[in-house]
């Protein structure tokens, strides 16, 4: 009896040794890997502006210092650092970017004194575009307002556009996304939430691409002024910027893109 149980215990034993062995061998055979308890993550898609060429124009530069609040803040130098990292965040996406200026300067060409200055700096920033050619056109700025009050982005628009053609599209699509972007930021009593406004705006009116004029912030509140001068929300900024662009060429209807946080306002 008792060597009747030691070969049941030593057959068990065998029979499962065999099937740990076969497991490896099932693995081993049909490629498998063996789990090591890490998930690995999934391929990453392809981002929508992947290959895309986006042409950020620079406002303003050199003697040209735009709106102003004081010595402390100027429209131009907020112009080009925003730029700068909008740049990085768009190339992280795939988009090929071209900056119409990377340092304080005009584009114009000519003595500061000369009264074609401005003209000439519109002109070539025109030219630049063309020339360089792309699939959008933003060019980025500051706001100011006789309200203190009034902050948050504001996109601008040639006027004589089709209706809902893709400039008006790309207006819309990040005029939202900029809205929705800055209730975050809002306080009561403040006016963040805007409408594109369509104009005759010359720049616009000559590029042969999309294009638009992204009013940042407004140089005249307290809170845009303080906030754009911290990285983190430069970022933040620009990233909301991103997502406006990619359910722009996503085709996705700008009515589905929510403009303000629920319990805003």
């Amino acid at each position: 009896m008792y060597w009747f149980f030691v070969r049941r215990k030593m057959l068990l034993l065998f029979s499962f040794f065999v099937l740990i062995l076969l497991g490896f061998m099932t693995y081993w055979f049909l490629g498998l890997p063996l789990s090591s308890g890490k998930r690995e993550a999934p391929p990453s898609a392809i981002s929508p502006l992947q290959g895309k060429t986006i042409l950020v124009d620079v406002g303003h530069g050199g003697v040209d210092g735009g709106a102003s609040k004081g010595d402390s803040f100027l429209e131009k130098d907020m112009n080009l650092q925003m730029a700068l990292q909008l740049q990085k965040t768009l190339q992280q996406h795939g988009a090929i970017t071209f900056l119409s200026r990377d340092s304080d300067r005009d584009l114009s060409g000519v003595n500061p004194n000369d009264r074609r200055r401005n003209t000439l700096d519109l002109t070539n920033r025109i030219r630049w575009a063309n020339q360089v050619g792309g699939d959008i056109f933003l060019s980025l700025h500051m706001n100011s307002s006789q309200s203190s009050r009034v902050r948050g982005a504001l996109l601008l628009y040639y006027k004589h556009v089709k209706e809902n053609s893709d400039a008006e599209r790309l207006a819309r699509h990040l005029q939202r996304e900029l809205n929705y972007f800055y209730s975050a930021y809002a306080h009561k009593g403040e006016i963040y939430k805007h409408e594109p406004i369509k104009g005759n705006y010359f720049v616009l009116k000559h590029t042969k691409m999309p294009a638009v004029i992204v009013e940042m912030g407004f140089v005249t509140n307290a809170e845009d002024r303080k906030i754009f001068q911290q990285e983190s929300f430069q970022e933040e900024f620009c990233e909301a910027i991103v997502k406006g662009l990619i359910k722009y060429f996503s085709q996705v209807p700008d009515q589905f893109i929510p403009s303000e946080r629920p319990g805003m306002e």
